[in-house]
C-alpha cells in the first residue's frame, strides 16, 4: 500500500522495458533526418522483412548491409541489399558478402538470394560503405559496425521517403577501427577491412562465440538448466530442497524458499554479487478476514494531518480474528528492535492487542490499544515482568494511525504518526522466548484481546530505528530488502471488501515459518568483486568451510553468517583481505565430558565473556567460586574479570571452567558449541605484553625453576575467525619462537617445524596459547592479518625438514611426548629459535622431558656430534603404574643407533628395534632413563659409546656415568683449555662440582677399554 503524506503526488512514469525478442518485428532501427523517423524493418525499400517466429527463439543473428551508389547524390535510386542469417546453437557462423556481391531477403521467407534483382532500378557502379549489424536476440542489444570508404552523407531513398546515415563530420568515421562484440564472457572482434563470409555463405566460424542460454542458470536439484555450471557473470537460482551442485561461479545467487545449498570440502563457489533468499510464505491462522480498500479509496487522518490511500489492509472482526506467526530465530532480539504498524480501529470497546510476542511467561513485546484510546507499550527482560508505559496521545476510532516502538538496550521510545508518544529508560536484553508473533490478538493462556478494525504495513526490525527513519518511511511501502527488516506484512493479497476465508498464505510476507534458505558445507565460498559491497539477504549462511572475501571487496553479512563447528578440528573460517561488515556468529566446539578449564579467546572485537555461557553457571569472582579468569602477565597470576559483561580483549586468552562436577554444571551441559556474535577485525591487531620474572610468584606450570624457565609468560589467543600460521610470525626482541597450547591437562608445544603432543604451526579460531619473553619492557605483540590461513588442521610436525626423534611415554589412558633434534645452528644451551620449554601436565598425565642445569625442555636441539647422551626426567606418575616408551626415528639423519638406558635396572635397550615397557618406581625418582645416540652418519668428532660412558649437567655440576669402565681418568676443561678438574681411578658415577656461572665445559674420559670427549653446558 502506498500512502502519500499530506498531499497526493503526481507521478510521471518512465518505463525501461527488457523485451525477449520472439520476432524481429519487435526490433526498431531508427534513422533520423531532421524530425523524420522511420522504423526498420520497413517496406519502402522493397525487401520483405518477414522474419517472424519462423526463426529460432534464441541465438545471435547478423546482417550485412551493403550500400552501393553510383558515386553521386541525388540521382538514380540506390540499390540496396540485406542478408540475415541465424546463428544456431550448433552453428556459430557469421555470414556476409564479399565486395561486389550482394543479395537480400526475399518474399519467400528466410531464403538468401545471391542474384541481382533490381526492384528499384538503376545501375550499380561503385561500392560504398559496408554496415555490419549484429543483434543478440536474447537481450535485444543491437551493434553497428561501419566500414567507410568516403566521408559523404548517404541517403537511403525509397517509397517516397528519404532517410540518412550521416558521418559526424568530414574526415571522421562512424565505425570503430576495431569493433568488439562481447556477451556473457564471449567476444568476437571485427577488424577494419575484413570481410566475414563468402559467396557460398559458408565459413567464417567464430567458435569461441558459443553462447549459453540467456536468463538465470538454475540448479534444479540434479543439473543446471543451461547444461553447464554457471560463470561469474551469470545469475544463479538454487531451487528448493537439498542441493549439492559442486563448484560454480555466479554474479547474483538466489535461493528459492526452502533451498539448502551445501558446498562440500574441496568445492569452491565464487560470488561477485549478492546472495538473496526467497522466504517461505507466512502460514497464518486467518478466520473470516475481509481485505478492505483499493487504490482509489482515500481516508483522512486525525485532525486532517495526513491523507492516505488505503489500498488493501487486513480487517479483524474483534471476536476471533488474528494472525499467528510461528516463532523463529528472526524474531528473537537482544538489545535492539523496532515494531511498526498502521491501524484503524472500528471500535474502542476493550483493550485490544495490535502486535505482540506475548504468552504466559513467554512475553517479549506488545503494542496494546487501550479502551481509552491510548497505546500501552511493553517489553520484558525475563519473560514475565513487563517494562511498560502508556502513551500520551488519545486516538479515535475510525481514523488511521501509524504506531512505532523502538528499544536500543537502554531506552524505549514510542511514536504516533512519527511524533513522540512517550519514552522510558530501562536497561537489559529483551527476553528470548518461544512465543508466536500475534497480529490482532495475543495469548494469555488462550487467545484474547481481539482487535476490531483494519491493520496494514506491519514491520519488525532487528535494529532501533531513529525518529527520522520512521518519519521518512512510514508513508511508503517497503521493498522488503531493507537492512534490518526481519518481518514485513503489507496485506495486499486477496479481494478488497471480500470475505477471504481461503487465505492461509500471505505471499507478500517477508518472514518465513522456518529457516528457509541455508547455504552450508565444508567447502569454500568466495566473494570477489573489488570496489563493491556484496550482501547476504534473507538467507542463513552456515559454513563449516571457508568464506573468502577478496581484496577490495566488502561483504555485508546483515547478521546472517554463522561459522559453524562440529568438533575441535572442524570449524568455519573467514579469510581474505576484504572487509566484513555486520555481525558474524562463530561457534567454539568444546568437549565437556570431563569438567575442566578450557583456554580460549574471542575472534571478534566486541564479544563479551558471558556469550560463552550456554545457559549454565558462569561466575566472575576472585575466589574459589570463580569460573572465568584472565592472566595478568605483570603479576604472573590469574585474576577474575570485573564482570561477565566485560568485552573480551581481542588477542588475549581466558581460562573458563566448563562441564559438570559435584557443585553443578558450568558453561554448557554436554559436548557442543558456544556461540559468540561480534564484528570481525580487519587488519593487524596489536596486543600489549607484560613482564614478570616469575621467581616470587606462583608460576607453577613450568618444568624448570630457574628464572629462564619462569620469566615473561603471556597468555594470548588467535584474534581472527580463521586459522593463524605461526610460521613467519614477526617476533620482536626478547620473544621466544615457541608457542604452547593447553590440551586439557597436557600441553602441546611447537617451534620451528617441530611439535610435540600434536602441536603444529596452526592456531585454530578461539585458540589460547602461551608465549615467553625475556624483555622487561616487551611492548606489543602484533597479530598479522597476512598470517591467516585455511590450512588443514592436521599436524605437519612430522613432515617438516628436521633431524631428530620423538619419544613418547604412554599407558592406556594418557601420554606425553618430547623431541630431541640436531641442528648445525643449535648450541648446547636453550636456543630461542629452536627449543621449547616444558610446561607441566596435570591430572595424572605423565611428564617426560629433558633436563639440564635446572631447565626443562619439551623440544631440545643441539649441533650434531656435540651432545650424544640426554638424561630424561619422568614424573607425575603413580608408583606401580605400567608404561611404555616408544621411539619415532622417521626423520633422524645424524645417527643410526638410539639406545635407552634404564639406570635402575642397568638395562640398555635398542629403542629402534622395539618399545620399552616398565613399571614406575617412585622410590628411584625421576632420573631413571638416559637416551644415547651413536654411529653418526656425518662428522669426525669422537663420540662416547653408549655402552661405555656419558656425561651430563646437573643442578650441582657435572655427572659422569662410567658404565663398565674401570680405573678411568676424568679431565674437565674450560673454554680456554685449562684443566679445572682431574680425577683418577674412577668407576661407577663421578660427580664434579662447578661454579654457578653458565659456561661450556669439555669432559675427557680415558681408560684402557675406551676413551672419548663430550661437551657440556653448565
Amino acid at each position: 500500500m502506498l500512502r502519500d503524506h499530506l498531499i497526493k503526488r503526481l507521478f510521471s512514469l518512465v518505463l525501461t522495458l527488457s523485451v525477449s525478442l520472439n520476432a524481429f518485428a519487435q526490433v526498431k532501427f531508427e534513422f533520423q533526418n531532421g524530425s523524420t523517423t522511420a522504423n526498420w524493418p520497413f517496406q519502402p525499400l522493397g525487401a520483405e522483412m518477414a522474419f517472424g517466429p519462423a526463426l529460432p527463439s534464441g541465438g545471435l543473428y547478423a546482417w550485412t548491409w551493403e550500400i552501393k551508389t553510383n558515386g553521386f547524390w541525388p540521382g538514380t535510386s540506390p540499390s540496396f541489399g540485406v542478408a540475415a542469417v541465424p546463428l544456431q546453437s550448433t552453428d556459430r557462423h557469421i555470414l556476409g558478402y564479399a565486395p561486389g556481391e550482394w543479395g537480400y531477403l526475399g518474399s519467400s521467407g528466410n531464403k538468401v538470394y545471391n542474384s541481382t534483382p533490381t526492384p528499384w532500378g538503376g545501375p550499380v557502379s561503385a561500392i560504398g560503405d559496408k554496415i555490419r549489424i549484429v543483434m543478440d536476440r536474447q537481450t535485444g542489444n543491437i551493434y553497428f559496425y561501419v566500414k567507410r570508404t568516403t566521408d559523404a552523407i548517404f541517403t537511403l531513398a525509397g517509397g517516397g521517403a528519404a532517410y540518412t546515415i550521416s558521418a559526424p563530420g568530414a574526415g571522421k568515421d562512424i565505425r570503430p577501427v576495431v569493433a568488439i562484440y562481447s556477451y556473457r564472457g564471449c567476444s568476437v572482434e571485427f577488424t577494419e577491412g575484413e570481410d566475414y563470409g563468402s559467396t557460398s555463405f559458408s565459413s567464417h566460424d567464430f567458435t569461441q562465440l558459443t553462447l549459453p542460454p540467456a536468463g538465470p542458470n538454475t540448479w534444479n536439484g540434479s543439473s543446471w538448466t543451461h547444461g553447464t555450471p554457471p560463470g561469474n557473470s551469470d545469475d544463479v537460482i538454487i531451487q528448493s530442497g537439498s542441493n549439492f551442485p559442486g563448484s560454480f561461479s555466479a554474479a547474483n545467487l538466489q535461493l528459492e524458499s526452502g533451498a539448502d545449498l551445501t558446498i562440500n570440502q574441496g568445492e569452491t563457489v565464487t560470488i561477485t554479487g549478492d546472495i538473496t533468499g526467497i522466504v517461505s510464505p507466512l502460514q497464518g491462522l486467518l478466520n473470516n478476514f475481509a481485505l478492505t480498500g483499493n487504490s482509489s479509496n482515500w481516508a483522512s487522518g486525525a485532525a486532517g494531518t495526513f491523507s492516505v490511500t488505503t489500498s488493501n489492509g487486513l480487517n479483524f472482526d474483534g471476536s476471533n480474528d488474528y494472525v499467528s506467526v510461528p516463532d523463529g530465530a528472526t524474531l528473537d532480539f537482544s538489545s535492539g528492535f523496532t515494531l511498526e504498524a498502521w491501524f484503524k480501529a472500528d471500535a474502542l470497546s476493550h483493550h485490544a492487542s495490535l502486535v505482540s510476542k506475548f504468552a504466559n511467561n513467554k512475553r517479549e513485546f506488545s503494542l496494546l490499544l487501550r479502551s481509552d484510546g491510548s497505546i500501552e507499550y511493553s517489553i520484558t527482560f525475563n519473560g514475565s515482568s513487563e517494562q511498560y508505559f502508556t502513551g500520551n496521545t488519545t486516538l479515535s476510532a475510525g481514523n488511521w494511525y501509524h504506531v512505532a516502538l523502538t528499544y536500543d538496550g537502554s531506552s524505549m521510545q514510542a511514536y504516533i504518526n512519527g511524533n513522540t508518544d512517550g519514552s522510558k529508560n530501562v536497561s537489559g536484553n529483551i527476553y528470548n522466548g518461544s512465543s508466536n508473533l500475534y497480529i490482532g490478538a495475543r495469548s494469555e493462556g488462550s487467545m484474547t484481546r481481539f482487535f476490531d478494525g483494519t491493520m496494514d504495513e506491519v514491520r519488525v526490525w532487528n535494529t532501533a530505528r531513529s525518529q527520522t527513519d520512521i518519519q521518512n518511511n512510514m508513508d511508503n511501502e517497503l521493498t522488503g530488502n531493507e537492512t534490518g527488516l526481519v518481518a514485513y506484512y503489507n496485506f495486499n493479497q486477496g479481494t478488497a471488501g471480500g470475505n477471504n476465508t481461503g487465505i492461509t498464505n500471505l505471499n507478500s510476507a517477508k518472514i518465513g515459518t522456518y529457516d528457509p534458505n541455508i547455504i552450508s558445507g565444508s567447502g569454500t565460498l568466495v566473494f570477489d568483486n573489488s570496489g563493491q559491497t556484496l550482501n547476504l539477504n534473507d538467507i542463513s549462511l552456515n559454513m563449516e568451510g571457508v568464506v573468502e572475501v577478496t581484496s577490495g571487496t566488502t561483504l555485508q553479512t546483515n547478521n546472517s553468517l554463522t561459522l559453524t563447528a562440529s568438533s575441535a578440528s572442524s570449524y568455519g573460517q573467514i579469510i581474505g583481505d576484504g572487509t566484513v561488515l555486520g555481525n558474524v556468529t562463530s561457534q567454539a566446539w568444546m568437549d565437556v565430558s570431563s569438567a575442566r578449564y578450557h583456554y580460549l579467546g574471542v575472534p571478534f572485537t566486541d564479544a563479551t565473556l558471558e556469550e560463552f555461557n550456554e545457559g549454565q553457571t558462569m561466575v566472575a569472582a576472585n575466589s574459589s567460586q570463580g569460573t572465568v579468569w584472565q592472566w595478568n602477565a605483570n603479576t604472573a597470576s590469574w585474576e577474575a574479570p570485573s564482570s561477565l559483561s566485560d568485552v573480551a580483549t581481542n588477542g588475549k586468552g581466558y581460562a573458563m571452567y566448563a562441564g559438570t562436577n559435584t557443585y553443578g554444571t558450568f558453561l554448557m551441559n554436554g559436548n557442543g558449541v558456544s556461540e559468540l556474535d561480534g564484528t570481525v577485525a580487519n587488519g593487524d591487531i596489536a596486543v600489549t605484553l607484560d613482564y614478570n620474572n616469575g621467581q616470587s610468584s606462583s608460576v607453577g606450570f613450568t618444568g624448570g625453576t630457574t628464572q629462564a624457565d619462569t620469566e615473561g609468560w603471556n597468555f594470548l589467543a588467535n584474534p581472527y575467525p580463521s586459522q593463524y600460521d605461526w610460521n613467519g610470525q614477526s617476533l620482536f626482541g626478547g620473544i621466544y619462537n615457541a608457542l604452547y597450547v593447553s590440551k586439557g591437562g597436557s600441553y602441546a608445544s611447537y617451534v620451528s617445524g617441530v611439535g610435540t603432543n600434536g602441536g603444529t604451526q596452526y592456531l585454530a579460531p578461539f585458540q589460547g596459547f602461551w608465549v615467553q619473553t625475556t624483555n622487561a619492557v616487551p611492548g606489543n605483540f602484533i597479530f598479522e592479518q597476512d598470517q591467516r590461513v585455511t590450512a588443514p588442521s592436521t599436524s605437519l610436525m612430522k613432515t617438516s625438514t628436521v633431524d631428530g626423534i620423538w619419544l613418547t611415554v604412554s599407558d592406556s589412558s594418557s601420554s606425553d611426548e618430547l623431541f630431541i633434534g640436531f641442528d648445525h645452528q643449535a648450541t648446547l644451551g636453550f636456543d630461542a629459535r629452536l627449543d621449547a620449554r616444558k610446561l607441566l601436565n596435570k591430572n595424572d598425565i605423565p611428564n617426560l622431558y629433558t633436563s639440564g642445569n635446572g631447565e626443562a625442555f619439551s623440544i631440545t636441539r643441539v649441533a650434531p656430534n656435540t651432545q650424544t647422551s640426554f638424561p630424561l626426567k619422568l614424573d607425575n606418575v603413580a608408583d606401580g603404574r605400567q608404561l611404555s616408551l616408544t621411539l619415532n626415528t622417521d626423520q633422524l639423519l645424524s645417527y643410526n643407533t638410539v639406545v635407552l638406558e634404564d639406570k635402575m635396572l642397568s638395562v640398555l635397550h635398542d629403542l629402534k628395534a622395539s618399545d620399552y615397557s616398565f613399571i614406575q618406581n617412585e622410590a628411584y625418582g625421576p632420573n631413571r632413563f638416559v637416551l644415547h645416540f651413536s654411529s653418526p652418519s656425518i662428522g669426525v668428532e669422537e663420540v662416547a659409546s653408549a655402552q661405555h660412558w656419558y656425561a651430563y649437567a646437573t643442578e650441582d655440576g657435572i655427572e659422569v656415568r662410567l658404565g663398565e669402565l674401570k680405573n678411568a681418568s676424568i679431565k674437565v676443561y674450560d673454554l680456554s683449555g685449562r684443566i679445572i678438574h682431574y680425577l683418577e681411578h674412577q668407576e661407577g658415577v663421578a660427580r664434579i662440582p662447578t661454579n654457578q656461572t653458565r659456561q661450556l665445559y669439555v669432559v675427557k674420559v680415558t681408560s684402557s677399554f675406551a676413551s672419548g670427549t663430550q661437551k657440556i653446558i653448565r
